[in-house]
């Protein structure tokens, strides 16, 4: 786990195999919530495009995730390459 100064109470962790359902079901109710908002991005990931290139950066240990009270808040991913 890391800690950083400003962020009390969060913790970032790299995300496992354990994660990825929890992690793709995050990015797709936000995907929902944008649409429903008439915001045109991540439209493809509620018809499950990438699920499984999410799935991959979770098992190629790329993917991280924050968690507030043990609940998954937010994602990031860091590649070792540009994509």
């Amino acid at each position: 786990m890391v800690y950083i100064e400003g962020l009390k109470g969060f913790n970032i962790q790299i995300a496992t195999k354990d994660d990825s359902s929890k992690v793709i079901k995050m990015l797709k109710r936000i995907a929902l919530w944008m649409k429903d908002n008439e915001i045109n991005q991540w439209r493809f990931l509620l018809d499950g495009g990438d699920d499984e290139e999410i799935e991959q950066a979770i098992t190629n240990r790329e993917t991280y995730i924050v968690l507030k009270d043990n609940d998954i808040v937010a994602t990031f991913t860091l590649l070792s390459k540009q994509s």
